[in-house]
């Protein structure tokens, strides 16, 4: 197996098992939407809540996927997944997200299950879409609960717990390397070039990776994510900036052209850096990636 600098085993490995066909296990379907993680073994599925780079990791390929929401195309063609498989895009399309797809589109991929968020689990059952999964991510530990459920859809139950667990144990063994003592002040932050500033606050997906390994988000008690003013960025100061964007030219060109973040020891070190885009949903392969660039 191959392993990173760090000594870790890579998360791309879980990915690069792609190729494996489906299994031959065949589904059980209610013709009636059911409660989340009731169908087990699916065929084909679509996928309308963003979580297809976790549902292929586990079931190993795209062979079982009838469809997806236009909202995954779109953010997965940003980030590496849909570098390494750009099939993603010549997926079927069915609805965006948070919408009623089009019956027909449905109809057309004939899926032995629709994956939702349970927000929209309601709605969909009652226009009358068989096999309903509703996925809850705002549950404590939603997405362990969202990993299992897509376990027990695609009858790999037992290699989900099981990629889960190895994510765990890596992300251990990272934390074990890291040095001991007062934590780095990183901010999420991205400049635009008519001088706006937004910040990542409370509740900003960062914050809990940052703590993770021995760093701390200075604008982490503030409530509202968003715009930011000059005054405020200047009195967190931070050691490090990430700038959670994508367009590494445009995003350091908006911190380091303005004089005003000049003032900043981050800056002035020259240590900002944009950080690789990431799916929230892709617990298992993007947390640990994350966590081993961070």
């Amino acid at each position: 197996m191959v392993k990173n600098g760090l000594g870790i085993t890579s998360p791309f490995l879980v990915i690069s098992l792609f190729a494996v066909m489906i299994g031959t296990v065949p589904p059980r379907v209610s013709e009636e939407a059911v409660a989340p993680g009731a169908i087990e073994g699916a065929r084909r599925v679509a996928i309308l809540a963003s979580v297809l780079t976790s549902y292929v990791a586990i079931d190993q390929g795209f062979d079982g996927v009838a469809a997806v929401s236009e909202f995954t195309r779109r953010i997965e063609k940003r980030g590496i997944f849909g570098q390494l498989f750009p099939q993603v895009m010549t997926l079927p399309a069915a609805g965006f997200m948070g919408d009623i797809p089009d019956p027909e589109q449905i109809l057309r991929v004939s899926p032995d299950a629709v994956i939702a968020w349970q927000g929209d689990f309601e709605s969909l059952r009652k226009v009358g879409y068989p096999g309903l999964v509703g996925l809850e991510p705002v549950l404590p530990d939603g997405l362990k609960v969202t990993w299992d459920i897509l376990g027990r859809v695609s009858g790999r139950d037992v290699r989900s717990a099981s990629l889960w667990q190895d994510a765990e144990a890596r992300q251990r063994r990272l934390e074990a390397l890291l040095p001991s003592g007062e934590p780095i002040k990183v901010l999420p932050m991205a400049a635009y070039d008519d001088g706006r500033v937004w910040v990542g606050k409370k509740d900003n997906f960062l914050n809990a990776l940052l703590q993770q390994v021995g760093g701390i988000n200075p604008a982490r008690d503030a409530l509202y994510h968003g715009l930011a003013d000059p005054e405020e960025v200047l009195l967190y100061d931070p050691d490090i900036i990430i700038s959670p964007g994508g367009d590494v030219s445009r995003d350091l060109k908006g911190i380091y052209g303005n004089p005003i973040w000049q003032l900043l020891h981050a800056v002035r070190d020259k240590r900002v850096y944009v950080m690789p885009y990431t799916s929230p949903s892709n617990e298992l392969v993007d947390r640990t990636l994350a966590l081993i660039w961070l």
